[in-house]
């Protein structure tokens, strides 16, 4: 990434900057877009107000900005959490599903979907969590039932959650001493 008095340019497509800041970066920004995207070199692509019909990125003194083929801009993703990436829709939907099921208690009444937030003790979590890890565990080394490994996998991450849910929670409010944490405080 190139940064200067001129601009930081960074294709939004594949990563790439130019090697120096001076307005000729611009030539050099053309020829990238025109080489790599098969864009049409020498039709106005990149103009020193950095029009593009991909979107680059410019910075200035406020900060990175995307500017898109329509003329829309937008804050670059630098720095922001990238929710949509770091997290499997494939093991969220089956998480939600194994939830979904647990939500009948042993009693036959259905639970509120979001009945954990009303706080579980970290000792039932952490107990739970080892139960479940420890059936994970033998499965893999081939002692436990394969097809109960998923519905066990959705349990860690349950209890992983909850007790990570918990302990952000205290941090946020701490409680008074004799809390659910015991004598060891987390």
């Amino acid at each position: 990434m190139i940064q200067g008095r001129w601009a930081t340019f960074v294709c939004d497509n594949c990563g790439w900057s130019p090697t120096r800041e001076d307005p000729w970066a611009l030539e050099e920004v053309e020829q990238h877009l025109s080489k790599v995207h098969g864009l049409v070199a020498g039709t106005g692509l990149v103009t020193e107000t950095m029009t593009t019909t991909t979107p680059l990125l410019r910075t200035y003194e406020g900060g990175a900005v995307r500017t898109f083929e329509t003329g829309a801009t937008r804050d670059t993703e630098e720095g922001k959490l990238d929710f949509e990436g770091f997290f499997s829709p494939l093991a969220w939907e089956r998480f939600a599903e194994f939830m979904h099921k647990n939500r009948v208690q042993s009693n036959g009444e259905l639970r509120s979907g979001s009945n954990w937030a009303k706080g579980i003790p970290i000792p039932a979590y952490i107990k739970s969590l080892w139960r479940h890890f420890f059936a994970v565990w033998k499965t893999w080394r081939g002692w436990g039932e394969p097809r109960d490994l998923e519905d066990q996998l959705c349990a860690v991450i349950f209890n992983a959650q909850g007790m990570l849910h918990e302990v952000i929670r205290k941090r946020m409010a701490p409680q008074t001493k004799g809390d659910e944490f015991g004598p060891k405080t987390l």
